[in-house]
């Protein structure tokens, strides 16, 4: 009896590991990011917390970056695309300039409110990336900012926080760029480092 639980048992455990061998990878979300110093992300955090903005969702400041584009769901090989991509574009330190605050669609009604990210440098790193992923993401193109807060529902009349986040300037050298796994929850996005390129 205790040869046959164990025959059975190491079959099961055979099966489990087969399966997970043999069943493809789930496709996963993606975008390409530039990094902000630590510093950047605290200040940005402090105006947000002291604004306390009515009907926003505010993003966390461990997960503060210049999003560069927005890759959708790929699988593994797609990823590895992508990431030539970037490794080709990719080499120097970048300069930026953390410049005030924005909203999309407008201050009035915002549905995303943003901290402007004014970099020639990043805007032709990026459009040598759109260049490489085409067959890939958005193609809406570039535009540097930090996406700070969401409305939770309907837009929000943001010029007051607008306003709060012009005291946001400040010179900043983006040292890396990663592509990031991003898994959307009840509490929010989480994101994860697929690949990290740092920049020489």
């Amino acid at each position: 009896m205790l040869r046959d639980h164990l025959t059975s048992s190491s079959v099961l455990l055979v099966q489990g590991v087969l399966k997970n061998i043999i069943q493809p990878k789930l496709p996963v979300r993606c975008f390409i990011a530039a990094e902000v110093s630590a510093d950047a992300r605290e200040k940005i955090s402090e105006i947000m917390c002291a604004a306390g903005q009515v009907g926003l969702k505010v993003v966390g400041k461990e997960l503060l970056h210049i999003t560069i584009k927005f890759l959708g769901d790929l699988d593994e090989k797609e990823v590895d695309n992508c990431w030539n991509a970037v490794d080709r574009c990719a080499g120097a330190k970048i300069p930026v300039t953390l410049s005030g605050g924005g909203a999309f669609p407008n201050p009035n009604k915002a549905r995303v409110i943003f901290v402007n990210a004014v970099s020639p440098e990043l805007a032709q790193l990026a459009k040598c990336i759109y260049a490489g992923t085409l067959a890939y993401g958005d193609d809406k193109g570039f535009l540097g900012h930090l996406t700070v807060a969401r409305a939770k529902g309907r837009p929000v009349d943001a010029t007051g926080l607008i306003e709060k986040l012009g005291a946001i300037q400040s010179e900043e050298i983006i040292e890396k760029i990663t592509l990031k796994k991003s898994t959307l929850t009840s509490m929010g996005p989480n994101y994860e480092d697929i690949y990290v390129k740092n920049l020489g």
